[in-house]
């Protein structure tokens, strides 16, 4: 296989993975839609919940190397309200919100706004973390 085929096939690969990711990513808003049909925001926020904890319990208990025996079990447990604090606002109130706004909006522009998250994070890190500032090239 001469280099131009190993980068049109990895070339390739990579398009297909960014459509995947994309294709999930997306259908979320329009398969919300449909879901508010049938049940509450808090209803289809629980089970989007559930469904990403049950996939990140499997991927754990999946896991092929073996916890590192360093940590002890109670920084587990001292880490824990910090975890459900995560949990709260970083899963839970978007999947609430987004839902509950999406009882009012079109799904696309649901995703079109929730696509302009990253933008209004980097203005708000170059407003509020000392010495960070806005550049193309970050490093």
């Amino acid at each position: 296989m001469n280099s131009s085929s190993k980068l049109t096939s990895f070339t390739i690969i990579n398009y297909l993975l960014l459509f995947g990711a994309g294709f999930i990513w997306g259908s979320q808003y329009i398969l919300t839609k449909f879901a508010l049909v049938s049940f509450s925001t808090t209803t289809i926020a629980a089970g989007r919940i559930g469904i990403g904890a049950l996939l990140l319990t499997l991927l754990v208990a999946a896991r092929v190397d073996k916890p590192s025996i360093s940590k002890t079990p109670s920084s587990f447990w001292r880490s824990l309200p910090d975890f459900f604090v995560i949990g709260l606002l970083e899963a839970t109130l978007p999947c609430i919100l987004i839902a509950w706004a999406q009882l009012y909006l079109a799904s696309s522009v649901a995703a079109v706004i929730i696509g302009t998250v990253p933008l209004f994070a980097t203005v708000l890190e170059a407003l509020f973390v000392a010495g960070s500032r806005i550049s193309f090239k970050k490093g």
